[in-house]
């Protein structure tokens, strides 16, 4: 019998530093910080945000993400009180002293990590490079598909200098459904966009297509073993929204595990059986 993936506990922090506001949106915002942690403080990346039902996606495609060995930096689940920010971060947020939030932190992987957005614009020709050589890019497009994501655009995956290596952010608009205006945990069968795999589309060859759809059912075969019980086994889910459905998360990511080659497969042109 295969053993069963547990999902990696969701740490419950504060912030001990803000050293810097790092993007905006309308719904949303992204501060620079130190989380606190044992035994040091960790750097992080802390969303601001009121739209808890975007704070659990985060939480959810993060977990499993890790489970299935991608790129995913760690997560935290981390509380602010707006009203107690320091000074120079209310003078900035649009979050100032609207109370207590309960916020998705992303661990930052590396002091010098940035956005491939950013290392486009800084250096174009390097960043096509890279982006060329990146030795798990299929892996990404099928988690992509699992998890209903429509959004990883240039700034929703970063790039390490240490590792020479891609890490996956911004989970917040997948999963879609009733649960909110883009979630459709109704529908396991939903089609979404897959922005990573649009902007690759005309590149592809045959082959290739065929290769990404054979490490698309490997990767779901082992996502077959992750332990979707043990989705937030803290019950942070519920601290956040008292609404939120923990189980109808994991129906959806487990039924939706046999049926995301077949939507790949739609994408990419190719039948599914072969």
């Amino acid at each position: 019998m295969t053993k069963k993936i547990k999902l990696k506990n969701v740490p419950y922090t504060v912030v001990s530093t803000y050293f810097g506001r790092e993007n905006s949106g309308s719904q949303a915002e992204t501060w620079k910080v130190a989380l606190r942690a044992e035994p040091r403080s960790v750097n992080a990346y802390v969303k601001l945000t009121k739209n808890y039902r975007q704070t659990i996606a985060e939480l959810a495609c993060a977990q499993v993400g890790k489970a299935l060995g991608l790129n995913v930096p760690d997560c935290y689940l981390v509380y602010v009180n707006t009203d107690n920010l320091p000074e120079e971060v209310k003078r900035e947020s649009m979050f100032a002293n609207r109370g207590e939030i309960l916020a998705f932190a992303s661990g930052s992987p590396d002091p010098d990590v940035m956005s491939f957005e950013r290392l486009v614009i800084a250096d174009n020709d390097k960043a096509n490079e890279l982006f060329d050589a990146w030795e798990h890019l299929d892996l990404v497009i099928a988690f992509d598909e699992w998890i209903a994501n429509p959004d990883r655009t240039m700034c929703n995956y970063l790039f390490s200098p240490a590792d020479s290596d891609f890490w996956l952010i911004d989970h917040g608009s997948a999963l879609t459904g009733n649960y909110m205006p883009n979630w459709a945990l109704h529908d396991t069968k939903v089609e979404t966009h897959n922005a990573l795999y649009e902007s690759i589309a005309h590149q592809k060859e045959l082959n290739e297509k065929y290769e990404m759809k054979k490490k698309a059912t490997a990767l779901m075969s082992k996502a077959h073993n992750v332990d979707l019980d043990t989705l937030d086994s803290s019950d942070f889910y519920k601290m956040i929204d008292s609404d939120v459905n923990v189980k109808e998360i994991a129906k959806f990511l487990h039924e939706r595990i046999d049926y995301s080659v077949k939507l790949l497969c739609q994408k990419l042109g190719i039948p599914q059986l072969l």
